[in-house]
């Protein structure tokens, strides 16, 4: 007994060889991951980068603090 919808006297691995051509030359997909990839590298990166900067910024603001409330005679 064969599964439902397998084809008899064929195995289900096998492809054509134009089976395999369309497979090989079907690339419309590729273009959107490869944007997605790249939108989440840019976004990642642009993360990171405000993050470092704002710890950057939170040290410069706490030492300016500091120095604008030194009292001077």
């Amino acid at each position: 007994m064969s599964l439902p919808g397998a084809r008899a006297g064929r195995p289900t691995c096998a492809l054509t060889e134009l089976a395999k051509l369309a497979l090989r030359s079907d690339v419309r997909g590729v273009v959107i991951v490869e944007y997605v990839v790249v939108l989440l590298l840019v976004s990642a990166l642009a993360c990171s980068a405000i993050v470092i900067l704002g710890m950057a910024m939170v040290k410069f603001y706490a030492s300016q603090e500091a120095w604008i409330g030194i009292p001077l005679p």
